[in-house]
């Protein structure tokens, strides 16, 4: 959802539209999978799907950065606000190190241009 530029931009998409509409995340904490939630709780009832959703990855994890993870009970996941835990937060940091290499891998593939 985020390249697409949040909820009210995969909104806007998915009413231009006519197929079934199946939100996925690809191992994100319960930060990220919370912005999935309610993107799939908003989605139109003309684009309900059969498919089910991907949105329980958070289970997949060494562990969460917020103090309630979303995990999902029978199948679903709860529509609510998530609270970050700044110790876990501080435990699940990378290295600065790391956080540089990153940094440069991403401005390194930016810097290719379109492909």
């Amino acid at each position: 959802m985020a390249p697409l530029g949040g909820i009210s931009s995969c909104l806007q998409l998915i009413e231009k539209v006519s197929i079934p509409i199946v939100v996925s995340s690809a191992l994100e904490s319960s930060v990220g999978i919370s912005a999935g939630v309610a993107l799939a709780a908003q989605l139109p009832k003309k684009n309900e799907s059969p498919l089910p959703f991907g949105l329980g990855t958070v289970a997949l994890l060494e562990g969460d950065v917020v103090i309630n993870p979303l995990l999902p009970v029978d199948g679903k996941i709860k529509v609510e606000k998530v609270n970050v835990d700044l110790g876990k937060l501080k435990k699940y940091s990378v290295s600065d190190s790391r956080k540089k290499w990153w940094h440069q891998r991403i401005t390194d593939i930016y810097n290719l241009g379109p492909l």
